[in-house]
């Protein structure tokens, strides 16, 4: 079999062959003829976690996506074989974990396992700011598709998703500790960038406009309150520590999320970790008072829901709901599930839901956001998308193709089996669409 080695002081991928035969020393005179290491080095091999693996015949087979991380070591020539024979003993007993790069990242900040991530967020906060009170005006457009964000800080939009759970009547179902409430959202509010499109308004947004679509629909009344807390929590957690570069990007440069997580899904994937990683700490954990089934059924929920908000699923769910419009039933726990994922998609590419003076900053900040990634693609030499690209895309043209075959579908199929999306979800979308081809 072959294993794949990822040089990364040369930038390079070797592929070295391993024969069932092999010893640790003529492993390591493999290594180092195919890497063209000098022959009195020790070669340390990291997984994509940065866990050093045992040099031996035993060693899993991996593929060029997945190449382990090769560095070295430099003994005493006189002591090569018994310094290896060592080394490879205390990695076999301990399996330590070490922090390794595995490749320069373009982004502005390092990526982090989300474990170690959620640990470097702050364990102290001021709750002073988060208690602030609104007229009965602004929890009313809460409701709706009317409200605009603009107006509000980051510790109003806080104080507003803790008021949604109070509304859902979630903190008295789960007897959750207001303390803890607002200790989550501030790490979640933490834990999001400062990109010009996935930010933390950006998971305000999304939030609101579940919490808004469950009112709407009457689905509030029809959920379990563990649905709902799922609902909501999905919302809050779903784009967490977005790097601004997309799950092609990740890929495409075989950046340490891709590898992590295997291609599938990085993004999706890293902000579900870090979530439930976050809902680890102690004073973060609204879901400490839930039995180990309750915990069970929202974890399977939550991930479900914030996994399908890869675009590279949407085909996929939005013909499943299809499928299964004509006979849906909101008692079939698998029709359940699926409504549950494409209300979070709604949710997710909901502007052009909202009024025209508050959708169209959106739409500058996302076309910012792309335009910086397909710049650094071209820098890169890797591939870019055509609608990313500052030289050929306009702000109408781009608009009236995501509004036209991405959202309208979306919204019709979901109006099925959604009451009242039609009437009061739909109509504004079509007002878009009409405005961006009167600009085109």
């Amino acid at each position: 079999m072959g294993i794949w080695l990822y040089l990364a002081d040369k930038d390079a991928c070797v592929e070295v062959l391993v024969d069932s035969q092999d010893t640790i020393p003529s492993l390591v005179e493999k290594v180092n003829t195919t890497a063209s290491f000098p022959p009195d080095v020790v070669p340390v091999i990291r997984n994509s976690d940065g866990c050093v693996l045992p040099l031996g015949p035993n060693i899993p087979q991996n593929t060029q996506l997945t190449a382990y991380i090769v560095t070295t070591k430099k003994p005493q020539a006189d002591k090569l074989e018994k310094t290896v024979t060592s080394l490879n003993t205390q990695i076999e007993k301990l399996f330590k974990f070490t922090h390794c790069p595995i490749r320069e990242e373009k982004q502005q900040y390092i990526l982090r396992p989300a474990i170690d991530k959620a640990a470097s967020l702050p364990d102290e906060m001021d709750e002073a700011p988060f208690h602030k009170k609104f007229s009965d005006q602004v929890y009313e457009d809460l409701k709706t598709i009317n409200l605009d964000m603009w107006q509000l800080t980051d510790f109003d939009m806080v104080a507003l998703i803790a008021h949604m759970f109070d509304d859902f009547g979630l903190v008295n179902a789960f007897k959750i500790d207001k303390q803890k409430l607002l200790f989550f959202l501030n790490t979640v509010r933490l834990s999001y960038n400062e990109n010009p499109f996935h930010n933390f308004k950006h998971c305000f947004c999304v939030t609101q406009m579940m919490y808004a679509l469950l009112n709407i629909s009457g689905y509030r009344d029809k959920l379990t309150p563990l649905e709902l807390l799922g609902m909501l929590v999905s919302a809050i957690g779903h784009d967490l520590d977005h790097p601004g570069f997309n799950n092609a990007y990740q890929v495409n440069a075989y950046t340490k999320l891709a590898i992590t997580y295997n291609d599938i899904s990085p993004l999706e994937s890293h902000s579900c970790a870090l979530l439930f990683a976050i809902l680890r700490k102690e004073k973060a954990n609204i879901l400490s008072t839930l039995t180990l089934q309750q915990y069970r059924d929202i974890r399977k929920h939550i991930i479900a829901c914030i996994m399908a908000t890869d675009m590279a699923r949407h085909g996929e769910l939005v013909s499943k709901l299809k499928d299964v419009s004509e006979s849906f039933n909101l008692t079939d726990a698998n029709h359940r599930l699926l409504l549950f994922q494409l209300l979070m998609k709604c949710a997710d590419i909901s502007n052009e839901v909202r009024p025209n003076h508050v959708s169209e900053k959106w739409v500058g900040n996302l076309l910012e956001e792309f335009f910086h990634q397909s710049d650094t693609e071209k820098q890169e030499g890797l591939p870019f998308a055509p609608f990313m690209d500052r030289d050929k895309v306009t702000r109408s043209g781009a608009q009236v193709g995501f509004i036209g075959f991405v959202m309208i579908p979306l919204f019709e199929a979901v109006s099925k089996v959604t009451p009242h999306m039609d009437t009061a979800v739909i109509p504004p979308i079509r007002e878009a669409l009409n405005f961006y081809k009167a600009m085109a």
